[in-house]
C-alpha cells in the first residue's frame, strides 16, 4: 500500500486530486488532499497588476469597482501559512507527494515544493495538471516526474510500483515525463478514458482526509459552499487562447483520435447531485464549457437539482438554447442564477481568424434576449482585452457589436466582462503573438476595456468626442474617471461608499468636472523642480518619470486661481518600487515672498508600492502648491495629476 498527500494551491473545486484520492483508495492505497489558499475572493482593486499570476478583470462598474482579480494577487499566501503546509507534509510522511497545478503560479509553486522537499526529503515527487502538463521542464526542477494528460491511469501504476519498491519502473508508465541525462524524456500517451462508470466520485471534506489552509490556520471543513459538477471531459469549442485544444493534440500527435467531449452517463450526474445535497452544499457550480446533453436528460438534472434546493449556475451552448428554449426554462425554474454569453470580441472576423470561434454576432444577440426573459437572472457577458493583434478596424467592430448590445431594448446587459488575455503556454494564441514580436500592454488593456463600457453609457457624439481624443490614449486611467462619474458615485449609495472605503474626497473629486491644473498638459520646461530630481522624462504614454537620488524631491505647480476660499482636491496616480515613502503637499500664499512652506503648511500620506491613486482635499489652502513625491531615492513615475475645483461642481453643499 503507498500514500499519497496531494496538494494544490488556490483551486478549491480541484477535481483531479478529489478524483484521483478516491481512485486510489478503491484500489487499496491511502491518500490525503491539501487544498492551500482560496482561488476566490475576487478583489477590486484602481489598477490593474503588471505581470499577474492569475486573471484579471474589467468590468462594467459596480459596488465593488471596476478592476478585479483573485488568486494568488489577491489572496497572497503569509509565511505562517507556507509553515503550515510543511508541517501538515511532515507530519502525514506520505511516500508520495504530487502537487495538482493549472497555468498560473508554476514558479511558486515548485519554490512551496522545495520548502517541503527539505522536510521530507524521503518522498516521491509528482507534478500534475495543466501547469506541468504544457510546462514539464519548470517542474521536472523540484519534481522526480511529471503526468501529463488524463492522471488516473498514470497515477495508479506509480502508486503499484511505489508498493513494490519497484521504482525504475514508473519511467516506463504511459503519461510520464522524466529527467534523463538532462533532458526531458515523454512517455506516450495512454488513451483517454472513454467511460466514466468505473471512478468513484470526487471526495468531498465529509468523507475526511482532505486539509484546507486558509487564514493562517488548518480546517478540515469545505472552504466552499459550492460543489464543482463536472458532467463531462473536454469542450466542443477549439479557442486558440485555451489549453482545451492542446490537450487534445497530445494525444493526436500519439496518432490517438480524440473525441472533442466525452459525457458522463446522467445516472452519475444525478448521483453528484444528490451527494452534493447530502454533504452540506447549497450552490451548485457546472463547470463544463457548455450543457450538451440532450434535452430530456437536461430538465431531468435540473429537476434533481430542485429536488435538493440547490441554485446554480451553467452555461449553454446557443445553438442548443436557441433549438431547444424550454430548456433554460427548466434551468430558471428550477434555480438557475447565473449563465454567461461567451462573447469574446465583437468582430465576427476577428473572433473567427484569431479566436477560432464561429458564433455569429446575429446568434450571440438571439441567444441574449432568451436569456434575458428571465428577469431574476445574472447573465455575464464575457469578451476579452489586451491582444495586441487587434487592429483598429477591429476595435471599432467591437465598439459597433457593444452598440448594438446596448441599444436592444430586449437585451438585459447585468455584466459586461472583459477579461485580460492570458498567454498560456503552447496555446495556439500564444504561439502566433510570440511569432510576430508582439507585446501586451496594460494601458492598450485599460483604454480599450473603459473605451467598450463607455460605448454603453453614451451617446454617439459623446462618444465620439472621447474616441477622437489622444490624450486619452495616452493616458487611459482618466477614462476610468468617466466610467466613475456615470455609475460609481451617482448610484452607490454612501453606505456602500463607505463599506468599499471609497473617501469623500474622490467622490467629490469625481463629481466636479472643472480642472485647474493638469500635469499630463504641462510643458516640462514650465515646471520648476528639486535638484533631488536628477533626471525628469516623458513617457510615451505621457507620464512624467523622475529619477530621485535625494530626499526631498518636489515639484511647484502654478498658483490655483482662487485664494485659500476655494475648495480643490487633488487627484494623483503614482507608479513606484520604492517603499515606506511619503507624499506631501506643501502650500503658501504667492503674495508672501519672503515666507517658505514648512510642515505646518503642509498635508501628508504614506506612499504605497504599485500603480496607486491618492485623493487629497485642498480646502483652505494658500494657493501655490508645492508637490513632494517621495523621500527615498528611487524610480517614480506620476501617471497623473490633476486638481479640480468643487465650488461650482457641488453648488457649494457639502459632498
Amino acid at each position: 500500500m503507498a500514500s499519497f498527500l496531494f496538494i494544490t494551491a488556490y483551486d478549491e473545486f480541484a477535481l483531479g486530486i478529489r478524483t484521483l484520492a478516491p481512485w486510489l483508495e478503491q484500489h487499496g492505497h491511502q491518500s490525503k488532499l491539501c487544498f492551500f489558499k482560496k482561488f476566490e475572493p475576487a478583489k477590486y482593486a484602481p489598477y490593474l497588476v503588471e505581470e499577474p499570476h492569475n486573471y484579471q478583470t474589467i468590468h462594467t462598474v459596480n459596488d465593488s469597482g471596476l478592476f478585479s482579480f483573485a488568486g494568488y494577487e489577491a489572496n497572497p499566501w503569509t509565511s505562517k501559512e507556507v509553515q503550515l503546509l510543511v508541517d501538515i507534509a511532515e507530519h502525514e510522511n506520505p511516500d508520495v507527494i504530487g502537487i495538482s497545478a493549472r497555468n498560473f503560479i508554476d514558479e511558486k509553486l515548485c519554490g512551496l515544493l522545495q520548502r517541503i522537499k527539505e522536510k521530507c526529503p524521503n518522498a516521491l515527487y509528482l507534478a500534475g495538471g495543466f501547469g506541468p502538463t504544457f510546462s514539464p521542464e519548470r517542474y521536472l526542477k523540484v519534481c522526480h516526474f511529471v503526468v501529463r494528460g488524463e492522471g488516473e491511469g498514470a497515477v495508479l501504476d506509480i502508486a503499484d510500483a511505489v508498493d513494490a519498491n519497484e521504482l525504475d519502473s514508473i519511467k516506463r508508465v504511459l503519461n510520464v515525463s522524466y529527467l534523463e541525462d538532462g533532458k526531458v524524456v515523454h512517455n506516450k500517451m495512454r488513451p483517454l478514458i472513454t467511460t466514466f462508470d468505473d471512478y468513484p466520485p470526487p471526495r468531498v471534506a465529509r468523507d475526511g482526509g482532505c486539509f484546507f489552509v486558509e487564514d493562517n490556520a488548518v480546517s478540515r471543513a469545505e472552504a466552499a459552499e459550492t460543489y464543482c459538477l463536472l458532467i463531462g471531459r473536454g469542450c466542443l469549442n477549439k479557442c486558440t487562447y485555451c489549453c482545451a485544444g492542446e490537450w487534445r493534440n497530445l494525444y493526436r500527435k500519439d496518432g490517438q483520435k480524440v473525441k472533442p467531449y466525452r459525457p458522463k452517463k446522467l445516472e452519475r450526474a444525478l448521483e453528484e447531485v444528490r451527494r452534493a445535497g447530502g454533504n452540506g452544499f447549497n450552490y451548485l457550480f457546472i463547470a463544463d464549457s457548455f450543457l450538451v446533453m440532450d434535452p430530456e436528460s437536461q430538465k431531468t438534472l435540473f429537476r434533481e437539482i430542485e429536488k435538493y434546493k440547490l441554485s446554480f449556475a451553467a452555461q449553454f451552448h446557443p445553438d442548443i438554447a436557441l433549438k431547444y428554449p424550454d430548456v433554460v426554462e427548466v434551468a430558471y425554474e428550477c434555480g438557475l442564477t447565473v449563465t454567461v454569453v461567451g462573447i469574446q470580441h465583437g468582430s465576427e472576423a476577428f473572433s473567427r481568424e484569431v479566436y477560432h470561434r464561429s458564433n455569429s454576432n446575429k446568434k450571440i444577440l438571439e441567444f441574449a434576449r432568451l436569456l434575458s426573459k428571465f428577469s431574476q437572472l445574472e447573465i455575464q457577458y464575457h469578451m476579452i482585452t489586451g491582444n495586441p493583434l487587434e487592429t483598429e478596424d477591429d476595435f471599432k467592430e467591437q465598439l459597433a457589436f457593444i452598440k448594438q448590445l446596448s441599444d436592444d431594448k430586449d437585451i438585459r446587459l447585468s455584466e459586461l466582462s472583459f477579461n485580460c488575455l492570458k498567454l498560456f503556454p503552447n496555446t495556439t494564441l500564444r504561439k502566433t503573438i510570440t511569432e510576430q514580436n508582439l507585446k501586451q500592454s496594460i494601458e492598450d488593456m485599460i483604454y480599450k476595456a473603459c473605451m467598450s463600457l463607455l460605448r454603453l453609457e453614451l451617446d454617439d457624439n459623446e462618444f465620439a468626442v472621447i474616441y477622437e481624443d489622444k490624450y486619452y490614449r495616452k493616458r487611459p486611467y482618466f477614462l476610468m474617471n468617466k466610467l466613475y462619474e456615470l455609475y460609481l458615485h451617482s448610484k452607490m449609495t454612501e453606505a456602500l461608499k463607505k463599506e468599499r472605503g471609497i473617501s469623500s474626497d474622490e467622490t467629490a473629486f469625481l463629481r466636479s468636472n472643472k480642472t485647474v491644473f493638469d500635469l499630463g498638459k504641462m510643458d516640462p520646461k514650465d515646471i520648476q523642480v528639486s535638484e533631488h530630481i536628477s533626471d525628469v522624462t516623458i513617457s510615451e504614454e505621457n507620464y512624467f518619470v523622475a529619477e530621485v537620488c535625494g530626499n526631498d524631491p518636489w515639484i511647484i505647480l502654478p498658483a490655483l486661481p482662487s485664494a485659500g476660499s476655494g475648495r480643490y482636491v487633488c487627484r494623483t496616480v503614482l507608479e513606484t518600487e520604492v517603499r515606506d515613502s511619503m507624499f506631501q503637499i506643501f502650500h503658501r500664499d504667492p503674495e508672501k515672498p519672503c515666507a517658505n512652506f514648512s510642515e505646518e503648511k503642509s498635508i501628508r500620506l504614506k506612499m504605497s508600492p504599485g500603480i496607486q491613486p491618492y485623493y487629497i482635499p485642498l480646502d483652505g489652502v494658500d494657493p501655490l502648491l508645492r508637490v513632494d513625491f517621495g523621500n527615498k531615492p528611487g524610480k517614480y513615475i506620476i501617471h497623473s495629476l490633476e486638481i479640480r475645483e468643487m465650488e461650482n461642481a457641488c453648488g457649494g453643499q457639502e459632498v
